[in-house]
């Protein structure tokens, strides 16, 4: 399962971020993963993801989001 997943993670491609940091107002969903991401890497990424005491997010907003994808590399190589 875990292969997978790092084989799926390689079709994604920077122009995939570049799209969804675009959107003002994204699709039904889209925020929805990208918090959920937020969520798995949080206290493992602190330059990305703010955390709480409890190493939670603090906000899993559209914004933080987009702040999560300032360098598509490293966000994939994160996941």
């Amino acid at each position: 399962m875990v292969e997978e997943a790092k084989k799926s993670l390689q079709g994604i491609q920077k122009k995939d971020f570049t799209t969804a940091k675009s959107f003002a107002n994204p699709p039904g969903g889209v925020p929805e993963v990208f918090a959920a991401c937020m969520y798995l890497l949080a206290g493992h990424w602190n330059e990305a993801i703010e955390v709480d005491k409890n190493k939670k997010p603090k906000s899993c907003d559209w914004k933080s989001s987009v702040k999560m994808m300032k360098n598509p590399e490293e966000f994939v190589t994160r996941l």
